[in-house]
């Protein structure tokens, strides 16, 4: 037994050794360097970086080549396995570093061909861009030669060393962006799904949103299309978790106010994107001071430039127009032509793309990507829909032009003034944003920064005839031609992925809207009657929950269920707690999570079995892009009560009733919220069942998880996806909240050489050990806000981390 004990004893001993040893040491991975000084001989002159409490970067140097080397360096010091990832991303070069089993994922990556993109787009590169980025993507190399022996802990995991930076990826990162919050082409592939699988009539059903402005065009039908619409939401999901571009609800609020509007007699301008959750967050927070910039805000780790935030003449903030910049095109080729397409009445060459992606552990894959003058045939990657099950697909797509965004963003981080705004504006192609301004003088204003291409008339929610030259894009508008507002007579302008502007608007821009619910209430709470408004009016407002959706929903459960029989236990109670309820979706209401379940369950009862005749993946596609049930469930209960839709086709013997499919799904709700809570109707409190977790990628490995607490979360969390502050859960795992505001910024320009306010979603380090890795957890989910001082003074008086970088 002593024998015995002493080996447990050793054993024990070993066990916490071990676990020190992988905690502390071998899985620590090397934290970011805030202090002392740094000989760094790519430098020309001594570079000053003040770091504050959250990890937030000031960077002062003496020229711009300096800086942006400077940016590199500490985006990388503190991203790096991101960055990574984000890269091979771009390239199609995921399975080199995890294996065969994303080989399909970056088949896929290459056919919407980022990187190729990049490399044309880099051959046009003004010398003075190539210059600056050629500066930061060294300071991203010098990072990684550096600490190719000591490495974040992901690397040392997944077992494989970083590669280096090219201005491939500066660029193909921002044309990646812009696939992530292009969400046009989802609603094309649905409706051709549905016209394949369930008729016309089912999808003129499903859209009915502008009919008189905007005619629903279906040329043909495309057989097997659903096949291709499966394939690609597949994928699409698998991409989107590696990326972290989850959620559906990509869109964002923002805001601007005139003096006329404020306390102070000063512009107020307020934005939070919406975005995916995943650990570390999507923004890297810097200030960069340096020849012409003198610019803070967030951007991407690896973009060395200032895409939300300040200088010291203006501000500036983003939402997602949703604009239709995709279309789908069915060719024509033959077993003669296989890789020549019939267009004009002439048969044309393709374009072929040698590609060869390496795989770790396994043998090198060979494939070919075909282009047409439409752009790339994206069902040509699936071995089955290559068995004529499906004609060739091309995809036409504004993200495969040459555009300059690069440029777009030298300029946004400059300018001085309107004008200035307005020349960056007119270079910003993609992703198409709205973007609002607001100036020391005074002034505010809105522009589109987006391309609209020019088609024939009608949406083309359908794949249209590729052979046919009248479906092909005929350019785009001209930006003198688009709409803008410049201090507006309202007084203040807000954006929130509405509809941009009335069909008195000749051209065609989108019929995928975000659902009005944020827009609606922000312009409720921004037209009060007399009201002047100030800072913490506008922090209220970001963290505003009432739901303009369920406002509008509500009564027609109401009605609906109100000759239902709710004799059972929790009927009466949940049935006086909708009839009760004022529409704020907080964490402790009753109210909040029998609408929401009752929601959930109603969507799928209304739309899920017509889609279980398409397919698992098309299903989940479908409900992924829940803004589509959104809409065109109260369309349908509003308009069109008798609609098809209403029927389960499962129960050939039963026509369903709105009523019916109501009553159903309140029951289900009621089962489901006894299930989690139990029998008191007092303890179904949303927050308990609604909850935000940050989730690292390999938290999935419970050890890595245990040893570092890789996740952030969960918290209880308030509000929806209808909701201002905006918390999506996802549709296929409820009610997991997935994404929301990215970053919140207020700029108060009573105080504007101060700096504004920010706050992340959890915290500046990519490292686990970091202490801001998470330390702004609490405030985002709290609604407090951090300092972010722009002002030199105050940045080096205020005992911030300080590091110099000498040459």
């Amino acid at each position: 037994m002593r024998t015995l004990k002493l080996l447990l004893s050793i054993v024990v001993v070993l066990v916490i050794i071990l676990f020190v040893w992988l905690k502390f040491f071998y899985l620590r991975g090397p934290l970011a360097i805030q202090d002392g000084q740094l000989t760094m001989p790519q430098l020309s002159a001594p570079v000053d970086v003040y770091t504050d409490e959250f990890g937030v970067p000031h960077i002062y140097a003496e020229n711009e080549e300096d800086l942006f080397f400077a940016v590199g360096y500490i985006q990388a010091s503190e991203r790096l396995y991101k960055m990574d990832v984000i890269a091979r991303a771009v390239e199609g070069r995921l399975a080199e570093a995890f294996g065969a089993d994303l080989v399909g994922d970056d088949k896929y990556l290459r056919v919407w061909g980022f990187h190729r993109i990049a490399k044309n787009m880099v051959q046009n590169m003004s010398a003075e861009s190539r210059t600056l980025l050629g500066r930061s993507l060294e300071g991203i190399n010098a990072y990684i030669d550096e600490h190719m022996d000591d490495l974040p802990v992901e690397f040392k995991i997944a077992g494989h060393k970083p590669i280096h930076w090219t201005y491939e990826h500066i660029i193909g990162y921002a044309r990646l962006m812009g696939h992530d919050l292009c969400l046009a082409w989802m609603p094309e592939v649905i409706f051709g799904g549905v016209l394949d699988k369930l008729g016309d009539v089912k999808a003129r059903e499903l859209y009915p949103v502008y009919p008189d402005t905007k005619p629903y065009i279906v040329p043909k039908k495309v057989d097997n299309f659903s096949s291709v619409a499966e394939f690609m939401f597949e994928r699409e999901r698998r991409v989107r978790e590696i990326t972290g571009a989850i959620g559906s609800h990509i869109g964002s609020n923002s805001w601007v106010l005139s003096g006329s509007l404020t306390k102070s007699g000063k512009p107020i301008l307020a934005n939070d994107p919406h975005l995916g959750y995943s650990q570390p967050p999507v923004w890297f927070e810097m200030h960069l001071v340096g020849g012409r910039f003198d610019v803070a805000g967030v951007t991407l780790a690896g973009v060395p430039l200032v895409v939300l935030g300040q200088n010291q003449y203006y501000a500036w903030g983003f939402t997602n127009v949703m604009v239709d910049d995709t279309d789908f095109y069915v060719e024509i080729t033959d077993d003669q032509h296989p890789n020549q397409y019939f267009y004009d009445g002439e048969w044309h060459d393709m374009i072929i793309h040698e590609e060869l992606i390496q795989v770790k552990g396994g043998d090198p894959v060979a494939f070919q990507v075909r282009e047409t003058h439409h752009g790339p045939i994206i069902n040509d990657v699936h071995s089955i829909l290559m068995k004529n099950e499906s004609p060739p697909i091309s995809m036409s797509w504004v993200g495969n032009y040459m555009t300059n965004e690069l440029e777009a963003f030298f300029g946004l981080n400059t300018a001085r003034n309107w004008n200035d705004f307005s020349s960056a504006v007119s270079k910003f192609w993609i992703p198409g944003q709205n973007m609002i301004y607001a100036d020391l003088e005074g002034n505010i204003g809105w522009r589109p920064a987006v391309a609209l291409p020019l088609r024939a008339k009608g949406t083309g929610l359908v794949p249209l005839p590729g052979d046919d030259p009248q479906w092909d894009w005929q350019g785009f508008v001209p930006f003198d031609e688009m709409p803008y507002l410049f201090n507006p007579d309202q007084g203040y302008i807000a954006t929130a992925n509405n509809k941009t502007i009335g069909d008195e608007f000749p051209y065609y821009i989108s019929a995928y809207w975000e659902p009005p619910a944020r827009a609606n209430r922000i312009n409720e709470m921004l037209r009060v009657p007399g009201k002047k408004y100030d800072v913490n009016d506008m922090q209220a407002i970001q963290m505003d929950v009432l739901s303009d959706h369920a406002r509008d929903l509500t009564p027609y459960f109401v009605e609906l269920l109100a000759t239902s029989d709710r004799s059972q236990a929790n009927y009466q109670a949940a049935y006086d707690a909708l009839i009760n309820w004022d529409y704020v979706v907080g964490k402790e209401d009753l109210a909040a999570a029998v609408f929401n379940v009752l929601w959930f369950k109603f969507a799928y009862n209304l739309y899920g079995d017509e889609m279980d005749l398409i397919g698992p993946a098309f299903k989940d596609g479908f409900f992924k892009l829940v803004n589509i049930a959104i809409r065109n469930s109260i369309f349908l209960l509003e308009n069109n009560p008798q609609s098809s839709w209403f029927d389960d086709v499962s129960t050939p013997n039963i026509t369903e009733t709105p009523a019916m499919i109501v009553e159903r799904s309140f029951k289900e709700a009621i089962a489901d919220l006894e299930e989690r809570f139990g029998a008191d109707p007092n303890d179904w409190n949303w927050g308990n069942m609604h909850t935000l977790t940050h989730e690292h990628p390999m938290a999935k490995i419970k050890i890595l998880d245990m040893l570092l607490n890789l996740n952030v979360g969960p918290f209880p969390a308030a509000g929806s996806g209808t909701t201002v502050n905006n918390m999506q859960y996802s549709m296929l795992d409820p009610y997991s909240v997935v994404l929301g505001p990215s970053v919140r910024h207020i700029y108060d320009f009573a105080n504007f050489h101060k700096g504004g306010l920010s706050v992340l979603p959890t915290g500046q380090s990519g490292n686990p050990l970091s202490p801001n890795y998470r330390d702004q957890a609490e405030k985002f989910n709290t609604g407090a806000y951090r300092d972010f001082p722009v002002d030199e003074q105050t940045v080096k008086s205020a005992g911030y981390h300080h590091l110099i970088m000498s040459p």
